[in-house]
């Protein structure tokens, strides 16, 4: 059969309307509908709740490392898809016209991700209004070319026009790849997209090395870059009080107390410059270089937790803690980034058994039961009791006191 205006076209060339078919073709059809509608009312409750979870840090609890790994583990959306939702979730408090086009089931959520690409509070309604009706190929047509702030019939820009260029490369292709991307990020400090990454490559191959790194030749650069592989991620000026165990960081000209979680983990992975109330000293390393140096190289140079895809900003941890005796051999040393690392001193990431041989164990949200319908009344296992410490005051404690500080060590700083 043929579709013919609002009807179908059987073999004889008649014309069936929706009224002569069964009944159950318009229930099928309005049930589509209210279920498309439905959908994206659950798309509005969890942008709105995707806000709460960010507020109140939620992947922490679970032992995710971001909010990005957490919408990956938990709710199973891929990277692309968790970076889209969290997004959409972080402008749609600006933008209440778009906000109610989402809830109301105007518009989809396809819709919503694309328009909320160049709209803004001042011209979301005009890009709700010229959306209505079309689907979305039509929307992401309609947004191509036009840069945020624009609306629909703003002039159109063909310098935004983005390419799509797609790569098939061989295992020893890929893995050249992701360290050469490892190595731009590394140099730039901060964390990029593909494009700035494919940007920064080019640049360096059509504008050559800096002076200073091609004067000294390959061997010498890749000896410095073994040395800071080697340097500790922290430098500790000891240490904590020894009366009641709390720790402070020195930040900005104010002496901050910080939690039991941050000491023990700057401790994992430090050089020491001793007391700040004396005289300076060396810097000491605990973990020898060429056994952090191997340690990186054993585990990929990224987080050993299973899932996770950091590459950046790894620290090395002791699997039995220093101050339950553990020591610095590779067996008890593993590497962690720093979301991991500091769930692990918060109780909600457990880590067992020898390296690299070893167990994670995460803390994970209680699944709703058979009679559970209410989102509100989920909560967490195994939540740990929260340390509590009195902190003594007396003339004796302040004599006693000394300064926690951690801080990055620069590339070009030696230890």
């Amino acid at each position: 059969m043929l579709t013919s205006g609002n009807g179908v076209v059987d073999g004889t060339g008649g014309v069936e309307t929706w009224e002569d078919r069964a009944p159950d073709c318009r229930q099928v059809h309005a049930r589509l509908l209210t279920l498309r509608r439905r959908r994206a009312r659950l798309d509005h409750e969890e942008m709105l709740a995707l806000r709460d979870a960010i507020r109140v840090q939620v992947w922490r609890e679970v032992g995710a490392a971001s909010m990005r790994e957490y919408l990956e583990r938990v709710l199973g959306y891929g990277p692309r898809a968790a970076n889209e939702r969290l997004r959409v979730a972080g402008v749609l408090d600006a933008m209440p016209v778009l906000a109610k086009a989402l809830a109301s089931g105007e518009l989809p959520y396809s819709a919503v991700r694309e328009i909320s690409r160049v709209a803004i509070s001042a011209t979301e309604e005009d890009w709700v209004d010229a959306c209505r009706g079309k689907n979305l190929r039509q929307i992401e047509e309609l947004v191509s070319q036009r840069a945020e702030g624009d609306r629909p019939d703003s002039p159109r820009r063909p310098e935004l026009q983005k390419f799509v260029v797609r790569l098939e490369l061989n295992a020893a292709e890929y893995a050249l790849w992701r360290q050469a991307r490892q190595q731009v990020q590394e140099e730039q400090g901060a964390s990029m997209e593909e494009h700035q990454v494919f940007a920064a490559m080019c640049a360096l191959t059509i504008d050559g090395p800096p002076a200073a790194a091609a004067s000294k030749g390959s061997k010498v650069a890749t000896q410095a870059a073994e040395k800071r592989r080697g340097r500790a991620k922290y430098q500790i000026a000891v240490s904590i009080c020894s009366l009641c165990k709390q720790g402070w960081q020195h930040a900005a000209g104010r002496t901050i107390a910080i939690e039991p979680a941050d000491v023990a983990r700057a401790e994992c992975d430090a050089q020491r410059i001793g007391s700040l109330e004396g005289p300076p000293r060396r810097a000491t390393q605990d973990i020898p270089p060429k056994t952090r140096r191997f340690v990186l190289r054993r585990d990929g140079d990224r987080c050993t937790v299973p899932g996770c895809r950091a590459s950046r900003f790894i620290e090395v941890h002791h699997v039995e803690h220093r101050a339950q005796g553990g020591d610095h051999r590779p067996e008890n040393l593993t590497s962690l980034c720093g979301g991991h690392h500091d769930a692990h001193h918060r109780g909600a990431v457990r880590i067992t058994g020898r390296a690299p041989d070893l167990a994670f164990e995460m803390r994970a949200a209680v699944a709703p039961g058979p009679g559970d319908s209410d989102p509100d009344d989920l909560d967490l296992a195994d939540e740990v009791e929260p340390q509590v410490r009195a902190h003594v005051d007396s003339a004796e404690h302040g004599r006693s006191r000394s300064l926690v500080t951690r801080v990055q060590v620069e590339p070009g700083q030696d230890p």
